[in-house]
């Protein structure tokens, strides 16, 4: 009969390179940690700077609204018309055309109740400017 020959080997105990495979895959852990860390940095940084850039544009927001709303006052505008050559002076009351609003479920027909005249013009195609002077002149705005 034969002998088994595998009993007869001797075992080689390799503690050597499993130590050496877990060393081996604890510095490939270390590294991919090292790289994640190293993109979360950057984007950290680059975070950072976009907030900063960001309270920098709204302050720049805020001071130009407050330089729009300064040259909005009625005074600024007074100063700045006569440099481009704008006359105005405020309406006078027969120049001002008040106009209501209609009615809740009303038609075309509230502007023939309350402001006939406004309506002929209308229909009739005169401008607003003629219809203006011939209120102006006490004339009825109808075009012949």
């Amino acid at each position: 009969m034969r002998t088994n020959r595998k009993r007869n080997k001797k075992r080689v105990k390799l503690v050597g390179i499993h130590c050496a495979g877990f060393a081996l895959l604890g510095l490939a852990a270390a590294v991919v940690c090292y790289v994640i860390d190293a993109q979360c940095t950057m984007y950290g940084n680059k975070l950072r700077d976009g907030e900063k850039k960001l309270e920098q544009l709204q302050r720049e927001l805020k001071h130009e609204e407050g330089k729009w709303a300064l040259m909005r006052t009625p005074e600024e505008l007074r100063k700045l018309m006569p440099k481009h050559g704008i006359e105005m002076d405020l309406p006078l009351p027969q120049q001002v055309l008040n106009v209501d609003k209609p009615p809740v479920g009303s038609s075309d027909g509230w502007i023939m109740r309350y402001h006939p005249e406004t309506l002929l013009a209308i229909k009739s195609g005169v401008s607003a400017l003629d219809f203006v002077r011939s209120i102006r002149n006490g004339r009825k705005p109808i075009k012949n």
